[in-house]
């Protein structure tokens, strides 16, 4: 009688910023799997690459999903949605866990920026239930509970970025990891004990947790909402324009009839004070004075 336990296959999506170390992470988690590593800006992984392993002594058959880099200075941020959705899209039953990789070094406004982007406009933020924090690069603090706390609580301190986002996705879903590899096999087999304990620890994680799967079709509805608020500001926006160049363009408004008749009262008014000036100018040139002056001396008369 066989002692293996029944396989439960289990979808992890990988994302985060480029250099972050994802494809390190997949590949130690599928041994055998190739995903490619970059440390420079732009990702290397364009289109996402997926790989499978099999844990039949825990249970478990993992499909792995390297997903293009977020912020990818090359390709910039549509082509990156573009990709993680069809990598989503690939994995026909949805994903269970997504791993957002960030780097054990401090959280930058552009890594929060890059993290903001992907639960607003790529996945949505039902996705957070399914979504873990994992710290790449945690070398000392992977499997040391009292320095993971402490660096908790600086993070929550004096990283408010980075606080934000442990809100977002749940401050008991943060996993630290040493992903650390080397090309000198005499390094690299004292790294891989450290690499082992990671394993362990996500393999734990995928096994004990079920959340109900992220599928494509929940990816899809979360994009068309962001994507109808967006046309919704931006026609809110072009009528509130219209509106501020609208009397420019119209000729001015119609006075009131109350209006009307103050114009007209007016009007009237100086009319008549311009005819009584003028009957007065012509007054006083009918009553002044003649003078008539005689050439043979004597003055002149008033007449």
């Amino acid at each position: 009688m066989s002692n293996l336990k029944p396989v439960h296959e289990v979808c992890i999506c990988l994302v985060g910023k480029t250099g972050v170390g994802k494809p390190m992470l997949g590949n130690f988690l599928c041994p055998g799997a190739n995903f490619r590593t970059s440390g420079g800006a732009a990702s290397i992984t364009f289109t996402a690459q997926q790989a499978r392993a099999a844990y039949p002594d825990r249970g478990l058959a993992l499909v792995m999903l390297d997903t293009m880099g977020l912020g990818d200075t090359v390709h910039g941020l549509e082509v990156v949605r573009q990709k993680i959705t069809e990598g989503v899209k690939s994995l026909a039953g949805g994903v269970d866990f997504v791993f957002l990789c960030i780097k054990k070094e401090r959280f930058t406004d552009e890594n929060h920026l890059a993290v903001m982007h992907l639960f607003q406009v790529i996945l949505g933020n039902q996705a957070l239930e399914n979504t873990w924090l994992v710290v790449t690069h945690a070398e000392d603090l992977a499997g040391d509970s009292q320095a993971q706390a402490q660096w908790l609580r600086d993070a929550r301190e004096n990283q408010q970025k980075l606080s934000e986002v442990m809100r977002l996705v749940g401050a008991h879903k943060v996993l630290f990891v040493e992903n650390r590899a080397s090309a000198d096999p005499r390094l690299d087999a004292i790294y891989a004990e450290g690499r082992q304990s990671s394993r362990d620890l996500l393999l734990s994680v995928a096994k004990a947790n079920a959340p109900a799967r992220f599928d494509f079709k929940r990816l899809e509805a979360a994009q068309k909402a962001h994507d109808d608020r967006m046309a919704a500001a931006e026609a809110q926006r072009k009528a509130e324009a219209a509106r501020v160049e609208l009397p420019s363009a119209l000729p001015p408004p119609r006075p009131s009839a109350e209006q009307a008749q103050i114009a007209r009262e007016k009007a009237r008014a100086e009319a008549e004070r311009q005819a009584a000036v003028k009957r007065q100018e012509e007054l006083v040139l009918r009553t002044r004075p003649i003078i008539v002056h005689h050439d043979n001396g004597g003055g002149c008369v008033l007449c």
